[in-house]
């Protein structure tokens, strides 16, 4: 049996995530790289994947999941951060990227410094898009092709959303990516990791704990919608995509898994609509997010322990 953890995109929502896992591993025996054989993640999940396997100078993991969740609640503010000067420039982010990259790279540089792809305790795989070739790149630690990239570079190019940041340059040995966000095609990236597993494996049979960050899923009449044209889908438009792509994801992942003979485990949420926005690092919002976190795991503590099970298996 193969056993996946899956974490969705979702900007500074990341610590919705981060703390499920912390309550998924407070219930497991030692750390969480040690109970599957791959973490897959995309955006902000790619960074949890990423935080989660990477290893200090012993060997071992260099962060736990509080460390994780403490960056999402001390260093937000520099990532999703703007000077005057920077919202004029750009005309508050009409005419270029809403955030400069550079907080974003500061907090990834400290994390994960020059460590490559393959150093990883346990195999990640993370969801990218290239535009300079117009395909999806999956990186994966143990693809010798790609593994020796930086999870700096990798984490700032799957953290890149359209219009918040800019594109990042990646390198491997053998090809320069111009690299954005993988949720433009698997803002959930549990089917590429299913993918990926089969591809090598067609026989495997496949455990995924999926793990999303919160959802706001803004629903609208056909009276508000049958006359809008180019103006009124610019704001909407790309929620619409992502959820359309998400729930599809969700939808046959777990198809396919339980066909073969696995399971597909989703650990999501609703959340309101003022604890949606991904680019919210006011301790308001963190300590809220927390919160109804905290809340959907006391009510939800017999699917916790149906993840935590499928792990100890």
């Amino acid at each position: 049996m193969v056993k996946i953890i899956s974490i969705d995109g979702g900007g500074i929502k990341g610590i919705v995530g981060s703390t499920i896992l912390q309550e998924i591993e407070s219930r497991l025996d030692g750390p969480i790289h040690k109970h599957v054989d791959v973490v897959t993640g995309t955006s902000t999940g790619g960074l949890i994947a990423c935080g989660l396997t990477v290893p200090d100078e012993n060997g071992n993991p260099k962060y736990d999941m509080q460390d994780i969740i403490d960056t999402y609640n001390d260093l937000g503010t520099t990532v999703f951060s703007r000077s005057f000067w920077h919202k004029v420039k750009t005309l508050w982010g009409l005419i270029g990227p809403k955030f400069p990259i550079e907080g974003l790279h500061e907090v990834l540089a400290e994390k994960f410094g020059e460590t490559k792809l393959d150093k990883c305790l346990t195999e990640v795989i993370m969801c990218t898009y290239d535009l300079g070739s117009g395909w999806p790149v999956i990186f994966s630690s143990k693809d010798k092709l790609l593994n020796q990239a930086r999870m700096l570079d990798i984490c700032m190019g799957t953290s890149s959303v359209p219009t918040y940041f800019p594109s990042v340059e990646a390198r491997t040995q053998n090809n320069v990516f111009n690299l954005i966000d993988g949720g433009i095609f698997a803002v959930n990236p549990a089917l590429s990791a299913y993918a990926l597993t089969k591809k090598r494996d067609k026989d495997a049979k496949v455990d995924i704990i999926s793990i999303g960050n919160g959802n706001y899923g803004e629903v609208y009449k056909h009276e508000e919608t049958k006359d809008w044209g180019l103006l009124e889908w610019a704001s909407p438009v790309s929620s619409v995509i992502l959820d359309g792509i998400g729930d599809a994801i969700n939808y046959q992942t777990k198809i396919l898994c339980e066909a073969d003979g696995g399971s597909y485990t989703r650990l999501q949420f609703d959340l309101p609509e003022e604890l949606s926005k991904m680019d919210n690092p006011s301790k308001g919002n963190m300590v809220a997010l927390q919160k109804a976190t905290t809340q959907y795991i006391y009510e939800n503590s017999y699917l916790i322990q149906t993840a935590v099970d499928k792990l100890k298996k």
